[in-house]
């Protein structure tokens, strides 16, 4: 049985949703990983989350979103999330600085299980970003085919171009996958670790990019709460 949406009153974004895992996955260099893909100007390694910062991330963002007037238009919403921001400044989560609010707690549960998100974005009015909540990652064939299943059962977007991208009609549905990556984190933890070629005679090393629940620092290591 596929995962309920938690209950935000969220606007709902008008965009095709299809699974579509067919594509090449793109060969991850360990400098892709550490300075980004070419696609996000403001790219930050994040790949030291812990399952428990993703929980806790993905848990606050769910009560700031659930606290929100009902927002029936991607104006009044961005309105909405702007206001949050300024009204807790310092105060609030450092990962919602450097992710959107709204998809925060989907790139975090993503890089906690070893997926190297490279974009993200919960979708903006007048062409500022994306149209829609997108979230896009590097991974392998591995994690690939456990993103699909998760994909599958809550109902999500996801197409493979070198880069994997997931979306959804709303932020809600990108929670909804959120929550379902760590229900299965005891399976997607036991994955081998992303290999990582060195980006120059194709010969692969491995880097530990997910550590079960251990507050080890990492390159994306952030002091969240």
């Amino acid at each position: 049985m596929a995962g309920q949406d938690p209950p935000l009153h969220v606007p709902r974004y008008e965009v095709d949703v299809y699974v579509d895992a067919s594509g090449q996955l793109l060969p991850v260099s360990a400098e892709d990983a550490a300075e980004g893909f070419g696609d996000n100007r403001d790219y930050h390694d994040l790949r030291g989350i812990t399952w428990r910062e993703a929980k806790d991330a993905l848990g606050r963002e769910i009560d700031l979103l659930s606290g929100l007037e009902p927002s029936d238009t991607a104006d009044a919403f961005e309105r909405a999330v702007e206001e949050i921001e300024d009204v807790l400044g310092d105060e609030i989560n450092p990962l919602f600085w450097t992710v959107d609010l709204g998809v925060t707690g989907l790139v975090a549960t993503l890089s906690a299980a070893g997926y190297v998100t490279t974009y993200s974005c919960r979708g903006h009015p007048h062409g500022r970003g994306c149209a829609h909540p997108v979230v896009r990652l590097a991974c392998d064939r591995a994690r690939l085919e456990a993103l699909v299943s998760c994909v599958t059962r809550v109902g999500c977007g996801l197409v493979v171009d070198g880069l994997v991208e997931v979306w959804d009609r709303s932020v809600a549905g990108l929670l909804t996958l959120a929550q379902e990556i760590l229900r299965r984190r005891d399976e997607l933890a036991h994955l081998p670790a992303l290999e990582l070629s060195d980006g120059e005679d194709g010969d692969r090393s491995t880097d530990q990019i997910a550590e079960g629940d251990g507050l080890r620092p990492g390159p994306g290591q952030l002091p969240l709460f």
